[in-house]
């Protein structure tokens, strides 16, 4: 299998331990964000250490629920592209440009099983 970094707003901080459970459900090693209270004021940090994060994957998904993707998404996505990553969205972006995640519903709702 493969290691992946999700990207995503740490508001989706439930999709975000869904799609871990998930994906590591199927044999992959997942990077995560960092997930707690009080973080606001390290968002250099933060970026930092997913940045180093995005360099030791192969794959990077970003969980785009609804479409949303925040500024450090953004960055993110970025930073991925640069370094040549593969990038995998949650939820396709208008027009059909990326790709749609596998597994998709079973992490919405929580079902780890096929």
């Amino acid at each position: 299998m493969s290691i992946i970094a999700i990207t995503a707003p740490v508001k989706f901080s439930e999709t975000i331990i869904k799609a871990y459970n998930y994906l590591t459900g199927r044999g992959h090693t997942v990077l995560t964000p960092v997930l707690g209270v009080g973080l606001e004021d390290k968002h250099e940090e933060l970026m930092k250490l997913h940045r180093a994060k995005i360099d030791l994957c192969e794959t990077v998904v970003v969980l785009n629920v609804g479409g949303y993707m925040g500024h450090g998404t953004y960055e993110e996505i970025g930073y991925a592209v640069t370094k040549g990553k593969k990038i995998e969205y949650l939820e396709s972006l208008e027009g059909g440009v990326f790709t749609l995640l596998h597994g998709y519903q079973e992490i919405m709702s929580g079902r780890l099983n096929d």
